[in-house]
C-alpha cells in the first residue's frame, strides 16, 4: 500500500481535509498537534533521544514537508519543558543553566544554553522528519490488479 503524498492533492483549507494533505497548512498544525504531546511524553518518560520517532512518523505523514513538521513536533515540546522548567523552579533553574554553561565551554551564558537546547531539538526534529519524508517515497505500491481479467480461473494464474 503506497502512502499518500501530501503536496498536490487538495488545494482546499476546510476543516474536514485529512492529516495527509500538505496544500492544507490546518492538516499539518493537526498532524503537529497530534504529535507533539507523544514526543513531549516520550521525551519525559524514556528520554530525549526517543523524540525523534513522532518526528519521523509525522515525517511519514507529511510528504513533502517532513522536515518542516518533524522540526515543529521537537522544538515545539522542548520549548515548552523548558518554560515548564522556569515555571516550576524558577530560582534553581538559571543556577542549573549556569552548571551546564560551564560545562560546555568556560563561562557560557544560560540563554545560550537554552538556545542551544531549542537548536539541538529542532535539528532533531528535522532529521527526523526528513527521514520520515523519504520513507514515504520508499512505500511499495500495492500489487496491480486487473477489474476486466476475469476470464482466467485462478488455478491457471499460477
Amino acid at each position: 500500500m503506497r502512502l499518500p503524498r501530501l503536496y498536490g492533492s487538495v488545494r482546499t483549507h476546510s476543516p474536514d481535509a485529512s492529516l495527509t494533505d500538505s496544500d492544507n497548512p490546518v492538516s499539518l498544525v493537526r498532524t503537529v498537534a497530534l504529535a507533539a504531546p507523544v514526543a513531549a511524553g516520550l521525551h519525559l518518560a524514556v528520554g530525549w533521544e526517543w523524540t525523534i520517532l513522532p518526528a519521523i512518523v509525522v515525517g511519514v505523514l507529511a510528504g513533502a514537508r517532513g522536515w518542516m513538521a518533524g522540526l515543529l513536533t521537537v522544538a515545539l515540546p522542548w520549548a515548552g519543558i523548558l518554560a515548564w522548567s522556569y515555571a516550576a523552579s524558577p530560582d534553581s533553574t538559571p543556577i542549573l543553566l549556569g552548571v551546564l554553561g560551564g560545562l560546555i565551554g568556560g563561562n557560557t551564558p544560560g540563554a545560550v544554553v537554552v538556545a542551544l537546547t531549542l537548536l539541538f531539538g529542532g535539528l532533531i526534529g528535522l532529521a527526523g522528519g526528513t527521514v520520515g519524508s523519504q520513507l514515504n517515497g520508499l512505500a511499495p505500491a500495492g500489487p496491480e490488479r486487473r477489474s476486466d481479467d476475469t476470464s482466467e480461473a485462478p488455478a491457471e494464474r499460477l
